[in-house]
């Protein structure tokens, strides 16, 4: 399924040859992942950010009086500061491929904020050609909206968007989608290595016979263990 629904992925993740499932809340297992990802989220987030006019002169200056300088590096919404909202999108777009923030306007059309992000699965952006004028637009469907929203009033932040005939070309992937055969590979050797130093560093078994063993063989299964047990701990 190329864009599974959002409980479907949070509960079965995405398939790879491991068996594991991958999401992003099974990601983060990976200390890798976690750190990678923190690394680029907050690296972003701590970047300058405002709104820069040319002069006369060609060069250029900040702008702190445009109306959307604020909303971008002090406080897009009430909820969030800049570096949250920022750090949020880039973590959004890393697990998911996508970001979506909504632009609210006053009856002018000016900015007044830029929504928390929203569920990437539950937005899905569509090209609309008007009969009339035979134009073509791009829309998002968001849950819960009646009403589709013009691209004008929302960010998406996408990845890399790779082609395909099935594939919504409009939405990037993400690198979980990308990358979870690798990352399904490092849960099973988390996993794997979990049990083991569990077990006391070994897997215990059992050995069965259908006879009674002899003293001699008694003695060596004595020894076999203690020259096991002797070789975890050194």
């Amino acid at each position: 399924m190329e864009n599974p629904p959002y409980w479907m992925m949070k509960i079965l993740g995405q398939s790879n040859s491991s068996g594991v499932p991958v999401n992003h809340h099974t990601a983060e297992q990976l200390s890798t992942y976690y750190a990678c990802r923190k690394l680029l989220s907050d690296t972003l987030a701590i970047v300058p950010l405002g709104v820069r006019k040319e002069l006369k002169d060609g060069t250029r200056q900040t702008d702190k009086n445009h109306p959307v300088y604020h909303l971008l590096a002090r406080k897009p919404n009430p909820f969030q500061t800049s570096f949250m909202w920022r750090s949020q999108n880039m973590q959004l777009m890393l697990d998911h491929g996508n970001s979506y923030s909504l632009i609210i306007r006053n009856g002018m059309g000016v900015p007044l904020q830029l929504s928390m992000p929203l569920n990437p699965y539950s937005v899905f952006p569509f090209l609309f050609k008007d009969p009339v004028t035979g134009m073509e637009q791009l829309y998002y469907q968001i849950q819960g909206h009646d009403l589709p929203v013009l691209s004008r009033d929302i960010l998406h932040f996408r990845n890399t968007v790779t082609g395909g005939i099935n594939q919504n070309l409009f939405k990037g992937k993400s690198i979980l989608t990308a990358a979870r055969e690798s990352i399904g590979l490092g849960l099973t050797q988390l996993k794997y290595g979990s049990d083991v130093y569990r077990n006391g560093g070994g897997k215990r078994v059992a050995l069965t016979s259908d006879r009674t063993l002899t003293r001699c063989e008694l003695l060596s299964i004595c020894i076999f263990e203690r020259l096991n047990t002797a070789k975890k701990t050194t």
